[in-house]
């Protein structure tokens, strides 16, 4: 009986506490105790906002209010601005801890002695609780389309040899030896989708009538380039297998280009950094109990309706999901401000699958393949979010990566294809592959960016190389690297040029040694790309003809290109206007002209 009375007088002092708090707010708070208060219940309330999506399945992502409103900020004040709003419940929590004066029993023989805590270590304890519940919760599951919603089954993707048939049949026909091209496009953040989606247009430009882009295979940044040439192409009313370049109307191709610079420069980082601070915060001190719920749900559910399942999975809301809702918000912004296009172009909000089958589910043929290049956090391979079948009939073209679709069951947007490939560390989180279906499968893959395997994009564009080879095809390979460093022209990888000096070393500062480890694992990702690109030159440079073809992002002469996702106005029109006319580059193009024009 002394136990209950205990717990009703915990529960008066943990109400008067509440009141004591609320009322020193108002009485100490700087400026007005009035406007602290309003600013502590707009926290409070983003806070629950945020946590409802947490614990309800299947209802969208709940936290984009928070995100759409603070995203609209740049992001060092959309930081600054979440960073002082959740100061507010911090420092609620602290006071009213401190005030409840919780007195903590232990039972020692004959007797009851109680320990008052005059202090509680709320940063310390909510800490504690977040990294158990990211332990023992799934808490970044990658969003998915499920085909309730009418998408498209990833079971339901043809085989590579059905999407090269239409290819042919589309945007070769005739042709007994066919010329496809493949575009790889390295990571890069903002610049390199900007500098992937110039050389996308420009090799688009170039491509004769008989040819056209056959795939893209993406890094991280640069995905954010290929979605936006291949939503504009999926979504021509003319079908044709390149751009629509409207000659009697020229305007219209440079609202166009102008889309593409807007879409691919705009700020990114503050819906990235609300999704942090909000989003995911919310799930990381609720997601036990949210687990709790969505079982209890499904649980109810399935005896409603035996045999159906939710997918109890927490998916969206987190910081993955904000910066996803970025990329669709900047494309559709930009495409709206210019309304560059005959109708609507396909929403980065769109399913994947969608921009390569029809209707009736069959290849298009005309629309490249699009092979977004992710890694596999656990095993360190690749994981490929790709639009065919990954049953081959023998061994596969890409040895050792694995399917992103057929891990997840289902369909995703876009936009989230893009993440796919660019969960950078911290930035965005690992997303795990939880399947949609029952029962879920033990220790889901973890996808992270495609630049811990190989940041150029360039393995997987060889491998499909190699395949379209043994296939009867003579494949042109285009490689668009972002990596806007100082560097002297012969060390860039061309068929024309390449001096590699074997004694000759690389002459950058000496690393500490207690971060000697760290830098050479990262660093080996660049040695990986070393390879292939070398790779590159040795099979598609012969006597034959040339077929290897490396635009390469200069550092700017009078200062740098951030590696960030926003860019200036100024630096997207440098990049779009100058960098393909700056350096090697000039050359290259000419030499890639030459080449296609002869095809």
């Amino acid at each position: 009986m002394r136990v209950f009375d205990n717990i009703g007088i915990l529960a008066q002092r943990i109400w008067a506490g509440f009141l004591e708090t609320i009322a020193l707010f108002g009485r100490y708070a700087p400026f007005s105790g009035t406007l602290a208060l309003l600013f502590l219940a707009l926290a409070f309330s983003f806070f629950i906002i945020s946590a409802i999506g947490t614990f309800v399945p299947s209802v969208g992502n709940w936290s984009f209010f928070v995100v759409t409103l603070i995203g609209r900020l740049p992001g060092p004040a959309a930081f600054c601005l979440c960073a002082g709003l959740l100061l507010g419940p911090l420092s609620f929590l602290t006071f009213w801890l401190d005030l409840c004066k919780f007195r903590i029993p232990f039972w020692v023989p004959r007797r009851i002695v109680y320990f008052e805590l005059k202090r509680p270590p709320v940063i310390i304890g909510l800490l504690v609780v977040m990294i158990l519940t990211a332990w023992w919760v799934s808490l970044h599951n990658v969003r998915v389309i499920e085909p309730a919603a009418g998408s498209m089954s990833p079971n339901s993707r043809a085989s590579l040899d059905a999407e090269w048939a239409a290819w042919r049949a589309r945007c070769a026909p005739g042709e007994t030896t066919p010329h496809p091209i493949i575009v790889a496009i390295s990571g890069g953040a903002s610049r390199a989708g900007l500098w992937g989606l110039r050389v996308l247009d420009e090799v688009d430009n170039e491509a004769p009538r008989h040819t056209s882009i056959f795939a893209v295979s993406s890094v991280s940044g640069g995905s954010l380039g290929a979605a936006a040439y291949l939503s504009t192409l999926a979504d021509q009313d003319s079908r044709s297998c390149t751009l629509d370049r409207f000659p009697d109307d020229p305007e219209r191709t440079l609202r166009r280009e102008q889309a593409f610079q807007d879409a691919m420069r705009a700020d990114a980082l503050g819906p990235l950094l609300a999704g942090l601070l909000w989003g995911d915060v919310a799930r990381a001190l609720l997601g036990l109990p949210a687990d709790v719920v969505r079982r209890g749900i499904d649980s109810v559910h399935r005896t409603a309706a035996p045999g159906q399942s939710i997918d109890t999975a927490i998916r969206g809301g987190d910081r993955a999901d904000a910066l996803e809702e970025a990329f669709e918000r900047n494309w559709r912004d930009a495409v709206a401000a210019h309304q560059p296009f005959a109708s609507g172009v396909y929403d980065f909000s769109a399913p994947y699958l969608a921009l390569f089958y029809d209707a009736q589910g069959k290849p298009r043929g005309e629309v490249p393949l699009w092979l977004a290049n992710g890694s596999d956090d656990q095993s360190g391979d690749r994981i490929l979010t790709a639009p065919f079948s990954f049953a081959f009939a023998g061994a596969s073209p890409f040895p050792a990566a694995k399917d992103a679709l057929g891990l997840l069951h289902a369909d995703i947007r876009i936009s989230t294809a893009i993440d796919n490939t660019a969960r950078f560390p911290y930035l965005s989180p690992a997303g795990e592959l939880a399947p949609v279906g029952d029962p879920p499968a033990p220790n889901p893959a973890q996808i992270i960016d495609g630049g811990y395997f190989e940041n150029e994009g360039l393995q997987t564009a060889l491998e499909l190389a190699r395949w379209l080879r043994r296939h009867g095809a003579d494949p042109v390979v285009v490689e668009a690297s972002a990596d806007a460093d100082p560097i002297e022209e012969d060390q860039i990888p061309r068929c024309d040029r390449l001096r590699d000096d074997p004694e000759r070393p690389n002459g950058q500062q000496r690393p500490l040694q207690l971060l000697a480890p760290v830098i050479g694992v990262y660093t080996a990702r660049s040695g990986h790309s070393n390879v292939a690109l070398r790779d590159a030159l040795r099979e598609f440079c012969g006597a034959s003809g040339q077929r290897f073809f490396h635009f390469y992002l200069y550092d700017k002469p009078d200062g740098g290109i951030p590696l960030n996702w926003a860019l200036s106005e100024a630096v997207a029109r440098y990049i779009w206007d100058a960098e393909l006319g700056y350096g090697g580059n000039a050359d290259e193009l000419q030499r890639l002209k030459a080449t296609l024009g002869k095809l």
